[in-house]
């Protein structure tokens, strides 16, 4: 099991779709972050109950930068911040954390980090903006690492 905390509830679906992409095999839990003291707790009662606990991934959103602690299995701690210049924007921190797991992991996706039921919204919405194929294509690899 991958356990997940974050201080933003808002973004939890995002944050266990794109962690189970790289890591399909596990289960994966999204937490409050303020959560992490009982559920540490509860980490001893997972091995009674025959679950391998495989780690946690720690993901904080702040007004200027995204911090993330990594620590899988028996790999190194890894801890990156990214910071930028205003608030951090759902799409920047998608992308911040896809490198950093593809940094951790050695691994890519083709679909970079979309996640959700509607992928095609995205370029379906460009294309009625009058983009060209070209421009849609730039901007799916540049937002989305497509």
């Amino acid at each position: 099991m991958i356990k997940v905390y974050t201080n933003k509830e808002n973004y939890q679906y995002d944050l266990h779709s794109l962690i189970k992409a790289f890591y399909p095999e596990h289960d994966v839990k999204v937490y409050p972050e303020e959560n992490t003291e009982h559920d540490e707790l509860q980490n001893t009662d997972l091995a009674s109950q025959g679950e391998v606990f495989n780690g946690t991934i720690t993901v904080r959103i702040l007004p200027d930068r995204l911090d993330v602690i990594v620590n899988m299995d028996s790999k190194k701690e890894y801890s990156h911040k990214f910071e930028c210049d205003s608030d951090v924007t759902k799409n920047e921190y998608k992308l911040a954390l896809y490198n950093i797991l593809c940094d951790y992991t050695g691994k890519t996706l083709p679909w970079g980090n979309l996640t959700g039921i509607r992928p095609t919204k995205l370029p379906m919405g460009m294309i009625d903006e009058g983009m060209t194929d070209e421009e849609i294509i730039k901007a799916l690899q540049d937002t989305h690492a497509v």
